[in-house]
């Protein structure tokens, strides 16, 4: 499991849109090698990635692009920590973290702690508002977080995002 210090909520110091950073300032970045996905059905393996590789810099925004069965969310999910290391389906390749100078391996961390995305299908509740969406998503993906401090980190994320108003 990953070591609670690299688990604060996201914070802009700066103020500018889309500079995702630790709370306290730390740039958090990924990369990714030859990234290769493999999915038994049957007797049948099916390659659904093969040598994906790339970087997701702090600060920077990061287009995934491809064909419709390309991968791209295959990937996401290696990334976003949704598919696990073992098993089916097997994934292989490195994955680094980078926390500040420090750069770790992915498999030594829990990348679902650390990393998430939005899907592209709406699966959010029409009828809630943004803080009811993201609090509902915080009592699933925190709960080792007491009750307030999901809040404070739902509360950290709406003004991360300029969302305040919409809230």
């Amino acid at each position: 499991a990953m070591d609670q210090e690299l688990l604060p909520p996201l914070k802009d110091p700066a103020g500018s849109p889309g500079s995702f950073l630790r709370s306290d300032g730390v740039a958090v970045s990924f990369a990714w090698e030859d990234v290769c996905m493999e999915v038994k059905v049957g007797k049948t393996t099916r390659h659904v990635l093969s040598g994906a590789f790339g970087e997701a810099k702090a600060g920077e925004v990061t287009a995934i692009l491809g064909p419709s069965g390309g991968g791209k969310t295959s990937l996401l999910n290696v990334l976003a920590g949704r598919v696990s290391v073992s098993g089916n389906p097997l994934v292989s390749g490195r994955i680094n973290v980078t926390v500040g100078t420090t750069t770790n391996s992915a498999q030594s961390l829990d990348l679902a702690e650390i990393s998430a995305y939005v899907e592209q299908d709406d699966v959010l509740y029409a009828f809630s508002t943004v803080r009811e969406t993201l609090m509902m998503s915080a009592r699933l993906r925190l709960p080792h977080l007491s009750y307030q401090e999901q809040r404070q980190r739902v509360q950290q994320v709406i003004e991360t995002l300029g969302l305040v108003p919409a809230a």
